[in-house]
């Protein structure tokens, strides 16, 4: 099971700036989503009901940040 804990924008600043390598889930509702102009280049969208049905396909290598706005 995945262990979920809140972090700032700052603390992810600081691992990209460290290069270390991050997955980001979007979590914004689908229609802020599709209407959105601003998205994280390589993000993927995922609903936070169905991230169980996603969990196969997530990276096991790295930290994943789920965001929304």
């Amino acid at each position: 099971m995945m262990k979920a804990k809140r972090i700032t924008a700052k603390e992810v600043k600081a691992w990209m700036d460290k290069r270390e390598p991050v997955f980001f889930i979007d979590a914004r509702h689908a229609d802020a989503w599709a209407h959105s102009d601003v998205k994280l280049p390589g993000a993927r969208h995922i609903l936070p009901d169905n991230i169980e049905q996603h969990l196969a396909k997530l990276p096991h290598d790295r930290a994943i940040v789920a965001y929304c706005t």
